[in-house]
């Protein structure tokens, strides 16, 4: 008997398998209800601020930010397509004045009526450097021999 874990691979635009990019640390799948997605972070004190963008750019240094429509915990999606860059914020200023940023960088791999899939990456730059490349995840499943295995 064989127990099954899932990893990943990864593709480029063209479907040609390629090493896993830096920054990557895991997919998601969010739940769309007529074009809109409920903010998985969402800051509510009143000093906090919330936010969505789709991101272009050459590269992360200039990032350019097409800020979604957004009321509440509930974002506007229907700018966003399959292969974009997109980013999902909620910040809190202490009233100490320190600044406590909670973002969500990532490259849209798939889009249905239902479902909004997307692989995580750790950094603004490295989610705009995936949606450049065309990047996208594929789950796998990979069989255990009994030997240790890695995924990613």
């Amino acid at each position: 008997m064989s127990d099954a874990n899932v990893g990943h691979s990864f593709v480029n635009d063209k479907g040609v398998p390629v090493e896993i990019p830096k920054g990557f640390t895991r997919t998601t799948t969010l739940e769309v209800d007529g074009d809109a997605i409920e903010s998985p972070i969402f800051e509510g004190h009143k000093r906090g601020r919330n936010w969505s963008a789709r991101l272009d750019g050459k590269n992360g240094a200039r990032p350019e930010r097409a800020y979604l429509a957004m009321r509440g915990e509930i974002i506007d999606i229907t700018d966003i397509e399959t292969g974009n860059a997109f980013a999902i914020a909620g910040d809190y200023v202490t009233s100490c004045g320190n600044f406590r940023p909670d973002r969500i960088w990532a490259v849209v791999t798939g889009q249905t009526e239902e479902t909004l899939s997307l692989d995580v990456y750790a950094t603004e730059a490295w989610a705009i450097s995936a949606a450049r490349k065309g990047l996208r995840s594929e789950t796998v499943t990979i069989e255990s021999t009994g030997e240790t295995e890695t995924a990613a």
